[in-house]
């Protein structure tokens, strides 16, 4: 037994040796290829580091890991200027200390006025030691001042999305200032702030979050000091949508007729 185990053991060194100097397993008793090495490294991926409005679209829409490499704002505050992630595609956005600004913020609201829309799968983080990294600047006359979830997941781990509006007009509700998630998508915060973000105008629902027939889930972080013109200043869920706290902070947030959430 011992020898065979010896004659085993040279067998597989003498395959590892050739297929190191070949690149190829040699032929062992009529059995070709007979010992199959597989190496798995951890995978990594270096983030595209992005420093324009223009830059951050197309990586969006492409996927994969971003990272800003400098305050952007959008030069064209358009209808169609918002950054989107499509379906089927995931992406990691560090803000990296800087700022994300729509532009919006002293101008009228415009249709598809939100900073981000989300069909995909979409984690905001921000890796500053300061933790200053800022998504702002959104003002639109429908839902999502800040961000947009569809479909698809929005994860916030770290920033802060601050300074939108969900405006709405004299036709349309204006549901969630900071966030809104649409039936079918989930939102999950285990870090970063919303913050000082509004839904106002014509029956304002969820000045920080509004959640309409989708999920959310807080693990951490704050929401604080948001507004609106009707219910639920800090998060407002609708019957069909589901909310569930296991940590963070909402705090410091009104609405017209004082029924915070």
């Amino acid at each position: 037994m011992y020898k065979l185990k010896k004659r085993i053991a040279s067998i597989i060194t003498a395959a590892a040796v050739a297929f190191g100097s070949a690149g190829v397993l040699p032929d062992i008793g009529g059995l070709t290829n007979p010992l199959i090495i597989t190496s798995y490294a951890e995978e990594t991926s270096t983030p595209t580091v992005v420093t324009t409005w223009s830059e951050l679209k197309t990586a969006m829409a492409a996927g994969g890991n971003i990272k800003l490499g400098a305050d952007v704002t959008d030069p064209d505050k358009s209808s169609s200027s918002y950054l989107s992630v499509p379906e089927n595609t995931t992406v990691t956005l560090d803000l990296n200390g800087h700022t994300i600004d729509r532009g919006l913020a002293n101008a009228s609201a415009i249709e598809n006025g939100y900073v981000i829309t989300v069909r995909g799968n979409l984690t905001v983080k921000d890796s500053s030691t300061a933790g200053t990294g800022i998504i702002t600047g959104g003002n639109t006359t429908g839902n999502g001042g800040g961000v947009y979830v569809a479909s698809g997941s929005f994860t916030l781990a770290g920033g802060t999305i601050t300074g939108c509006k969900a405006s709405g007009d004299s036709n349309v509700h204006a549901y969630g200032g900071g966030v809104f998630v649409d039936k079918n998508a989930a939102f999950t915060m285990t870090g970063g702030t919303i913050s000082r973000n509004t839904a106002k105008y014509n029956g304002g629902y969820g000045g920080g979050v509004c959640v309409s027939g989708g999920t959310f889930t807080m693990s951490d972080g704050s929401i604080s000091n948001n507004k609106t013109a009707d219910n639920g200043g800090g998060v407002y869920v609708d019957q069909s949508g589901t909310f569930t706290m296991t940590g963070g902070t909402i705090s410091g947030s009104d609405n017209a007729e004082n029924r915070n959430t």
